[in-house]
């Protein structure tokens, strides 16, 4: 590679390196986690590590690779396996060695000398030996070892999918463990992994047999090894998918209640927020209907008002009441006479009318 240039990392559709340049990426990591400098060791945890040295490390990786900032989630996933390795096999070394003088004669150069003191002293507390002990035993229950060395999971699927699927299928998770737990010589890695092999056939051609059509989620795979406890999915490798990533979250009871309880809460909001609204307009319907009637009484007033006036001047006055009842009767001939008897509502219409024409 010419001085000063990159290699490019690629990356599949989950974030993971992919081909040869995957593999150099994370045999590079694996340097960095074990330099004491950048990773120190007398961190108990890689949470507890600054920071600040976990972003010099990316910036070494963005220096020597082309790669996506996507993949940064990777390269820390990546970083803190390799240095959680990188103790573990230190660890191996302290208690295999009799002596601290042997300790310290063989211990490895990689090593920064003031920071093994700490670190002999946390492997040597009560609580972290029983630790120690229970991940043992649990790491005796894994069955299953793989054949296909530093090559990850993703590499091999992105290389079966393009060297020998023309159809363009990515392979099922049955398929990779059968690649992957198969030695050179077309057998099954152990026991463990035939006894694999042989319900996966089982389970496939009985599908094949009924034409069944698999849930994704409860693929072939799933069924056989029975992984429903898992936070993650098989076969994918690290920065692989969690389940509900790649087949969607599936709710439980009480995951179902609580959807429940919450579509409930917000359908009252939603009939909250319609009661007020109907009844801000009842309200304002009765508003106007109180003021129609307080018009129709002032109306009245103003009426009786004028045929009292009229009255004590002097001129006749029919009552508009009457004149309502007789609605029915054929309308008598008009006249200018003034023994013609006048309604009080129409003096108010006739002023209303001769002040709009003076305007």
């Amino acid at each position: 590679m010419p001085d000063g240039s990159k290699m490019v990392v690629h990356l599949n559709d989950l974030g993971q390196p992919i081909g040869s340049e995957g593999r150099k990426l994370a045999s590079f990591l694996g340097t960095l986690a074990r330099d004491g400098t950048l990773a120190p060791l007398n961190y108990v945890k890689w949470a507890a590590l600054p920071k600040a040295n976990k972003e010099n490390m990316w910036q070494l990786v963005q220096a020597k690779f082309e790669i996506d900032p996507m993949a940064k989630s990777w390269v820390m996933k990546s970083l803190f396996s390799k240095w959680k390795s990188w103790k573990s096999r230190l660890k191996t070394y302290y208690f295999s060695c009799k002596t601290d003088e042997e300790r310290m004669r063989n211990l490895d150069k990689r090593v920064i000398p003031d920071q093994w003191p700490s670190l002999v002293s946390y492997w040597n507390k009560e609580e972290v030996k029983l630790l120690c002990a229970r991940n043992r035993a649990n790491r005796a229950h894994v069955k299953h070892s793989h054949t296909s060395g530093s090559k990850s999971y993703a590499t091999i699927r992105e290389e079966e999918l393009r060297a020998k699927r023309a159809d363009g299928k990515t392979p099922t998770r049955a398929e990779l463990f059968v690649l992957t737990h198969t030695r050179k010589d077309g057998n099954p890695v152990n026991e463990d992994a035939a006894e694999v092999f042989e319900k996966l056939q089982e389970k496939t051609s009985r599908r094949q047999q009924n034409s069944e059509v698999s849930d994704s989620s409860h693929d072939t795979f799933f069924k056989v090894t029975d992984e429903g406890n898992k936070k993650h999915v098989s076969m994918y490798g690290l920065g692989g998918p969690s389940p509900a990533t790649l087949w969607g979250r599936k709710c439980g009871h009480i995951q179902f209640a609580k959807m429940a309880m919450e579509t409930k809460r917000q359908a009252d909001e939603e009939a909250n927020k319609i009661f007020n609204k109907v009844e801000a307009v009842c309200s304002k319907v009765e508003v106007m209907k109180q003021k129609y009637t307080s018009m129709e009484a002032q109306i009245d007033r103003m009426n009786s008002n004028m045929e009292l006036m009229l009255q004590k001047m002097g001129v006749p006055v029919q009552s508009r009441y009457n004149h309502f009842n007789q609605g029915d009767q054929a309308e008598e001939p008009s006249s200018s006479s003034s023994s013609h008897g006048v309604r009080a509502d129409q003096v108010v219409h006739s002023r209303a009318n001769s002040r709009r024409s003076q305007y």
